[in-house]
């Protein structure tokens, strides 16, 4: 037996066990099957379905629910921050049904796009539910971290044998394009860990993991992964305290990212920023793309033309057998104005209202919430650029990053009603009292 088919079996088995009995332990179980995708990563030794019975996930995730079911489907009190994000999201799903449903495409591949988003926002709805103190958060955290960690370690590996798997094959159905995205994500949750956690031991294997998750960006070649990678640098420096550890430490990571990025990564990234004369065939293809993107909803600005629809309507309309290349731009044309609102309205809502969070001068019953807010604030950030390159459709890792976001919202909204503090910064004088 393998590595990782035993790996596979005995996280299988302790989701299925323990779940019952605790939802958080099925939960963790369950995103950690989610992303490194077992079937796909070791997909010469994983067979398809545990013991011929199912799959990993929908075993651990019916397990994980029946332990919800017995929690009482945990704590509903968001708080009205983290209650708006969430109406647009779960709205956001009863449009893409709606869009779909109005234009008869329930059966053509919009039914199994629904199912990917139902499984996705279960796990969303868990962790917001039943995850309630700080020990629950960090472990959430690492979880995530170490799932894409080991991913990105084992497509290093591949590339240093002289495979670029990302590129050639991608990674449990997404090109390297969208999965790239994944990585720009973990990097900067891994790398905010390593900048903050106490132990030395921790702080090495965050920060190579970040350090793993950055070099699979640059030889995966795509340009929209390497300009989300840098707009989350920049969040990350905008955002961290400017103490000189903390700068020293970016200091490093700059140096190191310039390093890992040779000459060819060098190369393609400039190609984003050529005259419009310059352009390869595949930045014209998208520019003309996201233009008759606009035009589609124009002429259909409340229903679209139906979730995952996109292409079939572009290969009969224009002739391109390509997908929008932008999640916002596909969502525009298949959504319509509701659904590209309340899409954008999710996910800008949770950066809007993760800033204040993020200001290490808001008091707080944690410093980690304020860390948690930093990590989500400049992941999603760099994730909503990137996404404007490339087509993304349930994204696990992305509304993961939602969640943390949203449950820091939620720890924030606790304290100042326990404290009845009426939002505002500190004065540098309780700043560093705090601190």
């Amino acid at each position: 037996m393998s590595k990782g088919l035993l790996f596979t079996y005995i996280l299988t088995m302790v989701g299925i066990v323990f779940g019952v009995l605790n939802p958080f332990v099925g939960l963790c179980s369950y995103i950690c099957l989610a992303i490194i995708n077992p079937t796909s990563l070791w997909f010469f030794s994983v067979p398809d379905k545990f013991f011929g019975i199912a799959g990993y996930s929908f075993l651990v995730g019916i397990s994980m629910l029946i332990g919800w079911l017995f929690a009482g489907f945990g704590k509903w009190n968001f708080g009205q921050k983290a209650g708006l994000v969430i109406t647009l999201l779960v709205f956001n799903f009863f449009w893409m049904y709606i869009s779909a449903a109005a234009n008869g495409v329930l059966s053509l591949g919009a039914s199994h796009q629904l199912i990917q988003y139902v499984k996705l926002y279960l796990a969303f709805f868990l962790g917001m539910t039943i995850i309630n103190n700080i020990r629950q958060l960090k472990t959430l955290i690492w979880v995530i971290i170490l799932s894409e960690g080991y991913v990105a370690y084992d497509l290093n590996n591949s590339y240093m044998e002289g495979f670029n798997r990302i590129t050639e094959i991608g990674f449990a159905g997404m090109d390297n394009n969208f999965f790239v995205l994944t990585m720009v994500i973990n990097a900067v949750l891994a790398f905010y860990t390593g900048l903050y956690d106490p132990k030395l031991w921790r702080k090495g294997i965050a920060f190579f993991i970040a350090a793993l998750n950055a070099h699979v960006i640059f030889f995966s070649m795509s340009r929209g992964g390497m300009l989300s990678l840098l707009i989350s640098g920049i969040a990350i420096v905008w955002f961290i305290p400017k103490k000189p550890s903390y700068i020293a430490f970016m200091i490093l990571a700059v140096c190191a990212a310039l390093y890992m990025a040779g000459p060819s990564v060098r190369t393609r990234f400039a190609s984003t920023f050529v005259d419009s004369k310059e352009r390869d065939a595949s930045s014209q293809g998208r520019l003309k793309s996201w233009k008759n993107c606009l035009a589609v909803m124009r002429d259909n600005p409340v229903f679209g033309v139906g979730l995952r629809q996109w292409l079939p309507y572009t290969r009969s309309h224009h002739g391109m057998a390509i997908e929008a290349h932008s999640m916002w731009m596909q969502a525009s044309a298949e959504q319509g104005v509701p659904g590209i609102l309340s899409l954008l309205g999710t996910f800008g809502l949770t950066i809007l209202y993760l800033m204040r969070v993020a200001n290490e001068r808001t008091p707080t019953s944690d410093p980690f919430i304020h860390t948690t807010a930093q990590m989500a604030l400049c992941a999603l950030i760099g994730f909503c650029i990137g996404a404007q390159f490339v087509s993304v459709f349930a994204l696990e890792i992305s509304y993961y990053t939602v969640m943390l976001g949203c449950i820091a919202l939620k720890f924030q909204n606790e304290y100042e009603i326990h404290n009845q503090y009426t939002p505002q910064l500190m004065t540098e004088e309780v700043y560093y009292r705090y601190e």
